[in-house]
């Protein structure tokens, strides 16, 4: 089981212009207010972790993964609520640790006092996220009386995890520089966080060339994706126009000067000069 967040409407854009050759620019975000933080609270169980994790043992690891969406740019303010239980013979001197990507968070009792319902509210430093896999480690030290070998087998030496445990992530979309090189990226996330979306939004009268192209990067776009999912959507501008209708990321497909929303709303990276759309980068500079 995952957790399925599709990220913002037109929240990239790339346009595929048609004149007398194909020239691609890639994405740009276009979202307003992308500097305002945005939050996503998830628990292991929507992370597909579908069942408590009960712990046996004196000394024990358990390793959960958090895939980090490459889209996302980490901010202040993440935590992890960790809710446990555990045997209530065990010696009170029993400890739970919890480890981030290698750096010790947390550590607590396990008491009479926290037998059940326990709670350990953990805040993840920002600079310890990294995109891609982040292991929260947690190590038991658990025993009855000596902590000796004869504990390791006691049916009484245990400690659950909770999968309603969850995480408070703080992040903001990234604005992603234009770079074929980086292509599929960012139409396509390793992450299971998100679910890549893709809406291509063509004239409203498309050529055969436009519906070619859109078929070709379709195509490309499915060959590329391997184990990923990835879903893809086709407009025509008018349709486009409700924002309801536009999943995910947005391809422009067709010749510059058949595409009015080049024209009403261009993208960041698109300048007109002369009458005539100029793709450039993040700075302002002609790409072509």
């Amino acid at each position: 089981m995952k957790i399925v967040m599709t990220r913002a409407s037109l929240s990239k854009l790339i346009v595929l212009t048609i004149v007398g050759v194909l020239v691609v620019a890639p994405s740009a975000a276009i979202a307003q207010g992308r500097d305002v933080p945005l939050t996503t609270d998830l628990t292991l169980e929507d992370m597909g972790y579908t069942s408590d994790d009960t712990v046996h043992g004196v000394l024990v690891t358990r390793e959960y993964g958090l895939s980090w969406p490459d889209a996302w740019e980490v901010q202040p303010g993440n935590t992890l609520t960790l809710q446990f239980s555990h045997s209530p013979a065990l010696d009170p001197r029993s400890t739970l640790t919890v480890e981030f990507n290698g750096t010790r968070l947390s550590s607590v009792l396990l008491t009479p006092e926290n037998t059940e319902d326990g709670t350990l509210q953990i805040v993840l430093p920002e600079n310890l996220i990294h995109v891609g896999y982040n292991g929260l480690r947690m190590n038991f030290y658990m025993g009855l009386y000596d902590f000796n070998c004869q504990d390791i087998d006691d049916p009484a030496v245990w400690t659950t995890i909770h999968n309603t445990s969850a995480f408070h992530l703080s992040y903001t979309l990234k604005i992603p520089e234009p770079n074929l090189a980086d292509f599929p990226a960012p139409f396509m996330d390793n992450s299971d966080l998100v679910e890549n979306h893709v809406t291509f939004v063509l004239p409203d009268q498309p050529t055969p060339a436009e519906l070619n192209a859109a078929v070709t990067i379709s195509a490309k776009l499915g060959q590329l994706a391997a184990w990923r999912t990835m879903h893809l959507h086709t407009l025509s501008e008018a349709q486009a126009q409700n924002p309801e209708a536009v999943m995910g990321d947005l391809i422009l497909v067709g010749r510059a000067d058949r595409l009015q929303t080049l024209r009403d709303a261009p993208p960041p990276f698109v300048s007109w000069q002369g009458g005539k759309p100029t793709l450039v980068d993040s700075r302002g500079v002609p790409l072509l």
